[in-house]
């Protein structure tokens, strides 16, 4: 007889669903006619056989039930495929989000909505969605930083002559990284808040998008602890290369890294001989007060000491050993000054007592 409404609408379902099942299959399955993507790395053990779906489509009641059976059993391998897969790039993912989305509406508009493959597969497309805009923005973030880095050779003088800022592409590729790096393994977290899970789990630490990044960053940390390094060997100043130094910190190198090391010292070093420099030239004007027969006020001797001492502080905060022996002659300097001007406040005092003495004689 002819079939009655529930049946054709019910059939309708079915085929839905049974489309579905083929697009949670993978991105394998949802390519357009002509194209092709890299799906080797996609997890074999989801496959089912077309012919046990062709069989259960045949039947509403006995095709729900086996759809269920399998959509447990399957749709969910490819789901932990997605977390664990340490090869995928985001294209394939915004194939099957695309094929997933179009197929849960028209499951949806069909009335399936609640079956066990259209809950599933929407939870597969929440994790396509996610693990697909994570490796955007790596891949983005990879991009950035090849660019920033093409311009090295140009970069460094401008640097050197501070003329130009080192490109903020080329800073917190560490920080960056582990930004977008699950603690552990993102397919063994616990999924019962799923909402949740879907907005904030990350990639493994071996994906293949986080380690192209820190290896593009290592090399581009190689070049600049080298430029570091030549340039404290031609004599460059302590600003010039604290400037380098922090480029090449921002890529990522280790601050125990040789070249840096070196280029350390002879910062330290740099940074040392500027600081006895300013403490004797500060020394020298205090003398030239005197010489010219101006004694200098009370308190100018020990602000000019103050300076010493913070420039001191300041040197040990960047690296310097507060035992060197030219923070030690600084600090000498400083203590010079503060007791000179603490001999021309008794003298002072000790003036303004005789002088005082000598207006009460008068009266």
């Amino acid at each position: 007889g002819k079939p009655t409404f529930s049946l054709l609408t019910s059939h309708r379902k079915m085929d839905a669903l049974w489309d579905l099942r083929r697009t949670s299959k993978g991105p394998e399955n949802t390519q357009p006619k002509g194209e092709t993507v890299d799906a080797s790395h996609t997890d074999n053990a989801l496959e089912v056989p077309d012919e046990a779906l062709v069989e259960a489509n045949t039947s509403t009641k006995a095709s729900e039930e086996l759809l269920q059976k399998l959509t447990e059993e399957t749709d969910e391998t490819l789901m932990y495929g997605i977390l664990k897969d340490l090869h995928d790039k985001k294209e394939p993912l915004r194939v099957l989000e695309a094929s997933l989305e179009a197929g849960l509406k028209v499951v949806s508009d069909s009335g399936g909505a609640r079956h066990a493959t259209a809950v599933i597969s929407s939870r597969i497309l929440s994790v396509a969605r996610r693990k697909a805009s994570l490796l955007h923005d790596v891949e983005a973030r990879t991009e950035l930083f090849i660019e920033a880095h093409n311009r090295r050779e140009e970069l460094v003088p401008l640097i050197v002559a501070d003329k130009e800022k080192a490109p903020s592409e080329l800073g917190g590729v560490l920080q960056f990284i582990a930004a977008y790096t699950h603690k552990g393994q993102p397919a063994d977290e616990n999924k019962s808040q799923f909402a949740k899970f879907a907005a904030s789990f990350k990639l493994p630490g071996e994906h293949d998008a986080l380690k192209n990044l820190k290896a593009i960053a290592d090399d581009a940390g190689e070049f600049w602890a080298k430029a570091c390094l030549s340039e404290a060997e031609k004599g460059q100043g302590h600003a010039v290369l604290r400037r380098l130094f922090d480029v090449a910190l921002g890529t990522g190198v280790d601050t125990d890294h040789p070249m840096l090391v070196r280029a350390s010292r002879i910062l330290n070093d740099r940074l040392a001989e500027r600081v006895l420099k300013d403490a004797e030239d500060r020394r020298r004007k205090d003398i030239m007060q005197e010489e010219m027969g101006k004694v200098p006020k009370v308190g100018y001797a020990s602000d000019l000491g103050d300076k010493i001492e913070q420039d001191i502080f300041a040197a040990v905060a960047e690296g310097v050993p507060d035992s060197d022996h030219r923070l030690q002659a600084a600090l000498e300097i400083c203590r010079t000054l503060r007791q000179k001007d603490g001999e021309r406040k008794r003298l002072e005092g000790r003036q303004k007592r005789l002088d005082a003495a000598a207006a009460a004689k008068k009266e």
